[in-house]
């Protein structure tokens, strides 16, 4: 095939549109001005194309729409979302659990380890991601036995906790262990503990024209076949 009946092959394959969050960051999205680089997100959406033989889009999300409200139109497919974050999961079909992103509370190296949350002193400052529920945890902030300590991102939230402006944070295996790795001098402790159980699925809106069954039998592959322990591997996280 010549490079023009190249391109008007790849012309006619379809379009995979996946929603891309303005906010992302690595480990999960590197945005270089309107394009998605990088990151887990990037690199699971880009093989799940490459698997069906479509183009990739990224769809940037606009902050003003719901991420819930109503299906997006404009994209057939949404990550990194787990279904009980989701009011009313029956407007997507979903994929199986792809890989853990339960909360964790992580600690600096100087922080007392808690073999549970009840072991947390009373009016230590937690770092947390403003507007978002812990639901383990709302009960401790509402008697103001623990104390918010709001960042914007994962990310910042850490940095704050490396700087001991918090006594702990609240963040992901996949942020933690990017930050770890990727900042020289983080300060941080190897442990972790539990706070929330989620998982990370990906859902195809009812409301897109792509074969559902075709994208989700996709991921199922790319985890099967560890294609999905490879990507978190690359960002320095476990599946």
């Amino acid at each position: 095939m010549g490079v023009f009946g190249q391109a008007a092959h790849a012309q006619e394959a379809p379009e995979l549109r996946m929603a891309a969050s303005g906010s992302w960051s690595l480990p999960w999205g590197r945005w270089e001005g309107q394009n998605v680089m990088e990151g887990i997100h990037h690199d699971l959406a880009q093989a799940v194309a490459q698997r069906l033989g479509w183009r990739l889009r990224f769809v940037r999300l606009l902050p003003t729409k719901g991420h819930f409200s109503e299906v997006d139109r404009e994209t057939d497919l949404r990550c990194g979302l787990d279904r009980s974050w989701v009011p009313d999961p029956s407007l997507y079909q979903w994929s199986p659990p792809l890989f853990d992103t339960s909360d964790r509370l992580v600690g600096h190296r100087d922080s007392p380890v808690p073999r549970s949350l009840d072991e947390l002193d009373d009016g230590q400052r937690i770092g947390t991601v403003r507007a978002y529920q812990y639901p383990t945890l709302q009960v401790r902030f509402e008697n103001g036995r623990l104390l918010r300590e709001d960042a914007f991102s994962q990310i910042q939230a850490l940095e704050k906790l490396s700087r001991k402006r918090s006594d702990y944070a609240v963040v992901s295996p996949q942020v933690w262990a990017w930050y770890r790795r990727s900042t020289a001098e983080h300060h941080l402790a190897g442990w972790s503990l539990l706070v929330q159980p989620s998982a990370y699925h990906c859902g195809v809106p009812s409301s897109s024209p792509r074969d559902a069954r075709a994208i989700l039998a996709a991921l199922q592959t790319l985890r099967d076949e560890g294609e999905i322990a490879r990507i978190l591997a690359r960002y320095g996280a476990a599946s």
